[in-house]
């Protein structure tokens, strides 16, 4: 565990700073419209800007030289930094398009987007809560094993029931991540610690690179897994190691498997849960039940009940005494239903005729 995931303190302070260093509030507006600036600085308003001269531009930057007419910037070009052309940067997610309420413009910044200076930028209904905001949040954190906390105007959130609406329109909401950082210091204590024993050597496939890494035969399996990620360099919570088995991690590795073994090291699959917004619930149907959202659609819902069983093709499904067509389903949430709890549902499938 990342040892800020710990300490608020230490999270919020990390993030003040970095929230300073892209705080909009300080940058200077220089969209402002000119007659709102101090007439003093600028004897004749009505002046057009091809008459401004050097005498008549006051040396407002401390930190630079006199302006001088050589250093005069191309007003054309000054126009066009002003007002730049953000088509692209401007792209708005409808995380929930299917809710029909009042939305509101919200940016999440995470590890990514730190080190981009970029943010992404989303619309959310106002109806939402906190913990709402949280299960929307996962999906657009960095490692989906981390666990996540949020804040907003140096302040963590807290993942409750109270609403988004404090929130201000166009508010940075940061994903602070529990994310380890493998700096290769576990192997070496590792060796260090065992260097009296003999060592074997294991190869890992990590894409299309082999790397081989010797480890004391006397340590464990978990031993070497943990080593194997601290020598690579990868986050162990990210990546997975096949064929290790877990249920073995206690034992020697030398009666598990002969030298010269060969590994695969990949990205481990992303948590079904990110694709899961609003309060968690159990569906269930047919002697089986899925986890799904209150915020998900009955579409979404089908889509999961489909997967399970496959081939059949389902007709409809019944909830309660409501009965939704699927081909005449319009996209609408669980919660905008009244489901707010677990429930039981009914499908019915398609007839299939034999061909002739």
């Amino acid at each position: 565990m990342n040892p800020m995931m710990n300490n608020p303190n230490m999270m919020q302070n990390q993030f003040i700073n970095n929230q300073n260093l892209m705080n909009p509030n300080m940058i200077p507006n220089i969209n402002q419209n000119f007659n709102q600036l101090n007439p003093n600085m600028v004897p004749n308003m009505n002046l057009n800007m091809h008459q401004i001269n050097q005498n008549m531009i006051p040396n407002i930057n401390l930190n630079m030289n006199p302006i001088n007419q050589n250093n005069l910037p191309n007003m054309n070009e000054v126009n066009l930094n002003m007002h730049p052309n953000n088509s692209e940067e401007e792209e708005i997610e409808d995380v929930l398009p299917y809710i029909y309420e009042p939305k509101m413009f919200l940016k999440f910044s995470n590890i990514t987007t730190i080190k981009n200076g970029t943010y992404i930028k989303v619309k959310l209904p106002k109806s939402l809560t906190k913990s709402d905001l949280y299960s929307v949040a996962k999906k657009y954190q960095t490692d989906f094993y981390s666990t996540i906390k949020l804040s907003c105007n140096n302040y963590l959130l807290k993942e409750d029931d109270t609403s988004i609406e404090g929130i201000e329109e166009g508010s940075v909401i940061h994903i602070i991540e529990d994310i380890d950082f493998p700096d290769g210091s576990y192997y070496k204590e590792l060796m260090k610690k065992n260097e009296n024993y003999e060592t074997i050597r294991y190869f890992f496939r990590f894409y299309e690179k082999m790397y081989n890494i010797e480890f004391p035969k006397n340590i464990t399996v978990s031993e070497m897994e943990k080593g194997a990620f601290s020598k690579l360099l990868l986050n162990s919570k990210s990546y997975r190691i096949d064929p290790i088995n877990p249920f073995d991690a206690s034992k020697k590795i030398i009666n598990l498997y002969p030298p010269q073994k060969i590994f695969k090291v990949f990205v481990a699959q992303p948590p079904e849960s990110h694709w899961r917004f609003g309060k968690l619930i159990l569906a269930r149907f047919k002697g089986q039940s899925i986890l799904i959202g209150t915020l998900n659609s009955i579409n979404r819902l089908i889509e999961v009940i489909n997967s399970y069983i496959s081939p059949k093709k389902m007709k409809k499904i019944i909830i309660g005494n409501k009965e939704f067509f699927v081909k005449e389903i319009k996209n609408f949430s669980l919660k905008s239903i009244g489901i707010n709890e677990s429930f039981s549902c009914d499908v019915e499938f398609e007839e299939f005729q034999d061909e002739e």
